[in-house]
């Protein structure tokens, strides 16, 4: 039997979307992290707060562009099975899985015969940012392809750094003294205790950051570049102020 036709990459990803620049190491460390503490009820900042603002808004973008939670931030089987397969053999099988979901556009070309212009290229028609912003998406997407499998070209590969994992700064990265601990700073930041009471809080229903609504409600598709750029700004500052 014939296979059905393939909807249009166009109509499945529309120019706006902007895939994931965060680090990749970073990326791998909050899903290794999940595996041992185990995946909350809802994906937000709180679960971050040990990074940077802007470093949260990347990694939430990140997960939001994966489809690894829904728009209110509810975690998917995708964010599960690729959790479970952390470090073992079913790491590339996920992963691969993944990409080819995510990134259809650019996985349709040879990648095993393609050069960095052609990629660059490719990112540029089928998703939006700034220069530095897709680079930092191929680097992301090249690290993820290499781990996954994908057969890169030669040409692809050169591009590739060596890469060491973001270590994780979460609750059990290093030991602690209750006494010498610092309070949560004015942008409610707090130190490297905080992501498991976070997680806590929660699964008691704290209600969300106004910026942790924005990032959950708001589809950046629809924006245009300068948009975006105004977006990212504004939740920079309400991390900033605690909001």
């Amino acid at each position: 039997m014939a296979n059905p036709p393939r909807e249009p990459v166009a109509r499945r990803f529309p120019r706006g979307h902007t895939p994931p620049y965060v680090s990749y190491g970073q990326f791998k460390s909050l899903l290794r992290r999940l595996q041992r503490d185990g995946i909350p009820t809802q994906v937000d900042s709180s679960i971050i707060n040990h990074l940077s603002a802007s470093a949260q808004i990347q990694t939430l973008l990140a997960f939001r562009f994966l489809s690894l939670f829904d728009r209110d931030g509810r975690p998917g089987s995708a964010l599960s099975s690729l959790v479970s397969a952390v470090d073992s053999d079913a790491w590339a099988t996920e992963l691969r899985s993944l990409l080819h979901h995510a990134y259809a556009p650019v996985l349709e070309l040879a990648l095993n015969s393609t050069t960095l212009e052609k990629l660059t290229n490719e990112f540029q028609q089928h998703f939006s940012g700034t220069n530095n912003v897709l680079r930092k998406s191929r680097t992301f997407f090249l690290h993820a392809g290499r781990e996954a499998g994908i057969d890169l070209s030669p040409y692809l590969r050169a591009t590739i750094k060596p890469r060491a994992d973001t270590p994780d700064r979460g609750s059990h990265s290093r030991s602690r003294n209750p006494q010498t601990e610092s309070p949560p700073s004015r942008a409610g930041r707090m130190t490297s205790g905080a992501p498991s009471a976070a997680v806590a809080a929660m699964a008691s229903h704290q209600a969300p950051l106004l910026s942790e609504r924005l990032v959950s409600e708001i589809d950046i598709r629809q924006m245009t570049e300068v948009q975006q750029r105004a977006f990212w700004t504004m939740l920079k500052f309400l991390k900033e102020i605690g909001r």
